[in-house]
């Protein structure tokens, strides 16, 4: 498989002229996707110069429906079904081969042609694209009244987006050079007691379940340093003595938060002949050994409280301190995490002054990432 650049510096350095990229090509898109046949066709005659450029939302639907043909090329990968897949390096010409024909394309293809999509989309953002700004910190709105953890409230309709760029996670194994996410979007609020982080990212499929093994589920997470008035801990999830708290969010909690732990396995006291000797109770060990995996009343939210001092030290707290919420809506994840700004808990950061470093993970279920498979961004700064 060839490597896929993770940042591209001239991506539309070739291109076909006007006449060859708009050639009326035959669209195949199915009755579910019709909206990707009318946004591709606006994409390859904004970009042969035939309309103006695209704007951000346009750019986002667009991203929906490589996303969507990604995660069904994964499908296609892990039924040995994808050969005779084409291999595009080229930002023109895989334009119009998704346009004709999206399952033609390999996945490094569909990545790159992500990428290209990636910078348009910073140039959209760039040229004030309304209710959202490129880059800077995320300033924490001050309010009076509650902040609800519904990302759907109207509440939540109020203040500007800060549009972040993902990386791959290319640090440690295993690494993930083609992460699903290449942007979100956060803001933030805060009242004299709690604060409050809202993410929002497009996903095309909500990856909701595990129950087996081989299922991947939809996260996120923030990370904040323990110390906040200290240096600067690495972003590689912290280092030796250098604590990080990670908030993460997972889609898979969000219907189990009351239902874990249930009918599992049934207790070891049956007759092989005569069946169970009386009615029992299900018996799950993951939930008998307090494990907040299998036991959901440990829970408090979809939102697990945890430290960490580098890679592969992720801990669960004893103590789980975050409310939240996630809504999956209009191919895309909304996730609301909130928090006292001050606790008793030693392993928790303490929002005692003004302002915090804060870095993301997202990792997208329907790409088959877990783990150090995911998309990443370095350290920003959140003012509250």
């Amino acid at each position: 498989m060839k490597p896929v650049l993770s940042k591209l510096t001239q991506p539309w350095l070739v291109w076909m002229s006007a006449a060859a990229l708009f050639s009326a090509p035959s669209f195949a898109f199915s009755k579910e996707n019709a909206g990707c046949d009318t946004v591709s066709r606006k994409y390859i005659e904004s970009k042969a110069g035939a309309k103006a450029p695209i704007n951000a939302n346009e750019l986002e639907s667009l991203m929906v429906c490589i996303d969507s043909q990604i995660h069904a090329q994964r499908e296609r990968e892990s039924h040995m079904a994808n050969e005779g897949t084409q291999d595009l390096r080229n930002c023109g010409r895989l334009s119009e081969a998704f346009a004709k024909n999206p399952g033609d394309l390999s996945i490094d293809s569909l990545d790159f042609f992500m990428e290209c999509l990636s910078e348009d989309y910073k140039e959209a953002l760039q040229s004030k694209d309304k209710g959202v700004v490129f880059g800077g910190n995320i300033a924490a709105r001050k309010v009076g009244g509650e902040i609800p953890t519904d990302p759907l409230d109207d509440f939540w309709k109020e203040g500007t987006f800060v549009a972040l760029e993902m990386d791959p996670q290319m640090i440690t194994n295993p690494m993930w050079p083609n992460p699903s996410t290449r942007w979100i979007r956060v803001k933030a609020a805060r009242n004299d007691k709690d604060i409050a982080v809202m993410l929002t990212w497009i996903d095309s499929t909500q990856n909701d379940e595990m129950i087996r093994s081989e299922q991947y589920k939809d996260q996120a997470a923030i990370m904040f340093p323990v110390n906040q008035e200290g240096e600067e801990p690495p972003f590689t999830m912290g280092g030796d003595g250098e604590w990080v708290n990670i908030w993460q969010w997972k889609a898979s909690w969000e219907s189990s938060v009351d239902n874990a732990g249930k009918e599992y396995f049934p207790e070891p006291d049956m007759d092989m002949e005569k069946g169970f000797k009386g009615q029992v109770e299900s018996y799950n060990p993951g939930k008998v050994s307090g494990n907040i995996f299998a036991d959901s009343s440990k829970r408090r939210s979809p939102i697990e409280d945890l430290n960490a001092e580098g890679f592969s030290t992720l801990t669960t707290q004893d103590q789980q301190d975050i409310d939240g919420k996630g809504k999956w809506f209009d191919n895309r994840w909304a996730v609301v995490f909130k928090r006292a700004l001050v606790n008793n808990d030693e392993n928790d950061s303490q929002f005692t002054t003004t302002k915090t470093p804060i870095a993301f993970a997202i990792w997208n279920g329907g790409n088959k990432e877990r783990n150090g498979q995911k998309a990443v961004t370095q350290f920003h700064i959140l003012e509250y």
